[in-house]
């Protein structure tokens, strides 16, 4: 996975803020689709621009939730 596959994440997109840890920060937990795998991004929203954590394949009980959201 690249920088590329990143821009090619379609909708539909579910988005929730991450609890599992406090942190300083609010880091949001988005899921999608790139292909066909559900993958989720983790990051934060800083001023004007948001900063990811991380970009990962979603785990089977993540893949669960999207498929209930959407």
């Amino acid at each position: 996975m690249d920088y590329d596959d990143v821009l090619n994440i379609h909708l539909p997109f579910h988005l929730r803020a991450g609890v599992r840890f406090h942190y300083d920060d609010i880091r949001m937990l988005g899921f999608a689709p790139m292909g066909s795998v559900v993958h989720c991004v983790v990051f934060i929203e800083e001023d004007d621009h948001y900063h990811i954590i991380s970009l990962r394949k979603a785990d089977r009980n993540e893949v669960r939730e999207y498929a209930t959201k959407i």
